[in-house]
Formats: C-alpha cells, sequence, structure tokens
C-alpha cells in the first residue's frame, strides 16, 4: 500500500500561505507519513515534525495545522523576525575587503529555528523528513534527514536566499537555498514509495508583470530567484503529470521500458492562482494573516488528479 507525502516547496515569506494551505489538507484528514520540504517549505515541514515527536507521537493532525498557523501568526509578524539588514557601512566594508557575505544578517531567523526546533523530537518522531539544501562546492542537493546531526542547520541553510542572505557552512562545507537545485521534491517521495501525495507550492503557473524597486538589491535578487524557480517548479510537476497520463492511457507500457514498475500517482496540488508579491523585508502580522488564509482558500478548492 502507498504511502501519503506532503511537498512544500521554497517561498520565503510567502510561506505563510503554505501554512494556510497545510492547515485547510490536515483539517480534511490528510496524514502524512512523508514530509519533504525546500527552503520555507522545509521550516514548515520541521515544525510539523518537530511536534509530533514533541508530543511523542499521540497527536491529532488537526491540532498541528493549528500550531503551524500560530507559529506564523505570532512568531513571524514583521521582517525582523526573520532577518537584519546590514548596514551600508558594513556592506562597503565587506565589499572594501573583498569578502561579501550577504545583504541581510539571518541571526533572527537562526535563534528562531534553534528556539522552535529540537533535534530529538526528530528522532522520537514517526514522520519520514527531509530538507533540501545546495552544496555549493559540488552544486548537488544535499538532502538533511531527521538522523543527520547537523539536521537543524540543514533547515536554516535550506531557507537561506542567494546573496541576499549568508551562505550556511556546515562542517567545511557552505549551503545555499534548495530552491536553487529542486524547489518540489516530488522523486524523492515517490522513490520512497509514496503514492499520494500533497504538493503545497508558493509559486504560481505565471510570473506576473509586477513593479518593484529596481535599486533595492533585495528586491532584484529576489525577483531573479521568482523567475528561476517558477521555471524549475513548472517542469517538475509537468513531467509527473505527464507521466501519469502516460501510465492512465497504457498500463501495459508500465511492464517494460522506462516506463517499468512506475505507478500512477495521486497528486493535490495546490498553488495560487497569481504570483505572491510579498516581501521578506517589507510585511506585517495583517499581510501574514492574509496570505494565511489566501492559502487555507486555494488548498480547499484543490482537487485530487
Amino acid at each position: 500500500m502507498g504511502k501519503q507525502a506532503l511537498v512544500l516547496s521554497g517561498g520565503s515569506i510567502k510561506g505563510a500561505f503554505q501554512a494556510g494551505a497545510v492547515k485547510q489538507i490536515l483539517s480534511e484528514g490528510f496524514e502524512p507519513e512523508i514530509i519533504h520540504g525546500i527552503s520555507v517549505g522545509s521550516l514548515n515541514g520541521a515544525f510539523l515534525t518537530n511536534l509530533t515527536g514533541k508530543y511523542d507521537n499521540n497527536y491529532k493532525w488537526t491540532d498541528l495545522g493549528d500550531e503551524l498557523v500560530d507559529f506564523w501568526l505570532n512568531g513571524i509578524t514583521k521582517p525582523e523576525s526573520l532577518v537584519k539588514k546590514n548596514s551600508v557601512l558594513k556592506l562597503g566594508w565587506q565589499l572594501l575587503r573583498g569578502k561579501f557575505e550577504s545583504v541581510l544578517s539571518t541571526k533572527p531567523l537562526k535563534d528562531l529555528v534553534h528556539k522552535t526546533i529540537e533535534v530529538d523530537n526528530f528522532i522520537k518522531s514517526n514522520i519520514d523528513y527531509t530538507a533540501g539544501a545546495v552544496d555549493l562546492n559540488s552544486g548537488n542537493l544535499k538532502s538533511f534527514s531527521k538522523y543527520d546531526k547537523e539536521l537543524i542547520e540543514g533547515v536554516i541553510a535550506s531557507t537561506t536566499i542567494p546573496v541576499m542572505m549568508p551562505a550556511s557552512l556546515i562542517g567545511k562545507t557552505y549551503y545555499y537555498d534548495g530552491g536553487l537545485r529542486e524547489v518540489a521534491p516530488l522523486k524523492s517521495v515517490i522513490d520512497k514509495g509514496a503514492t499520494d501525495i500533497v504538493v503545497i507550492l508558493c509559486q504560481s503557473m505565471d510570473v506576473s508583470a509586477q513593479n518593484f524597486d529596481h535599486g533595492n538589491i533585495a528586491h532584484m535578487i529576489t525577483r531573479v530567484m521568482d523567475i528561476v524557480t517558477n521555471e524549475t517548479v513548472n517542469n517538475d510537476i509537468r513531467q509527473t503529470l505527464k507521466v501519469n497520463e502516460i501510465i492512465r492511457e497504457n498500463i501495459e507500457l508500465t511492464k517494460n521500458g522506462v516506463f517499468k514498475d512506475k505507478k500512477k500517482i495521486n497528486i493535490r496540488l495546490i498553488r495560487p492562482d497569481s504570483e505572491l508579491t510579498l516581501k521578506i523585508d517589507k510585511f506585517d502580522k495583517k499581510d501574514i494573516e492574509n496570505m494565511i488564509e489566501l492559502g487555507r482558500i486555494t488548498a480547499e478548492k484543490s482537487k485530487w488528479q
């Protein structure tokens, strides 16, 4: 019998949309056995997995969904909850020394993750959790499982937006946002036996035209990442749905050739109808509330494919 999996994409502060969607699908009875996250998706997934271990696997998913939403409503209410802008003087000094680190400091984010997540809870959890970050040396995606001693640092690394945030040093290797390589890790959960997969994306199908501050380096970096990740995630989803369609039309193909032993995957794809424009350096509690509600409504309207 196949497993249920929850795949959570990256999306920076748009992870509030994801939290609202997660609460909705959990309230409908979806109970994931596998949770894979990238970037902010790794943070949301880590929060949920941490709770399952904290409660010794004696929990109701609906309660965990409520707690995830509360985490966003009360813990991430302003940009300073996650990042601090480096001063112009500090940036200038970094450039002058030829040792540029980042536009933003992520100390608040690191403090929040360390405060919220405990490795022991992951070990106790019955959830197969993974966070993805990119190894800057090899360029490959590194998967941090709940048994990795560097798990918490891996979650932080997964959320670090290139250039905007400092690369995470784990051991002797620097890591960046997993969204550089994979936005929605569908293949990995399918390989683990998942046949019912909820995918919650913070990216709409299309990148819309929008006005943004071209002189703001943080906004420029975010815009470039949005464009890159949008195309990546569309390709990932398109490929999986195409395989499903081929198998549905001719089940005999699963006996031989490239489709041998492949199974039809039930996918519930939840993504915003239009591009989310919230910026990590400019939001307030009301923005978070609206994003959570939009996620809930979008999930409520979504269907299994």
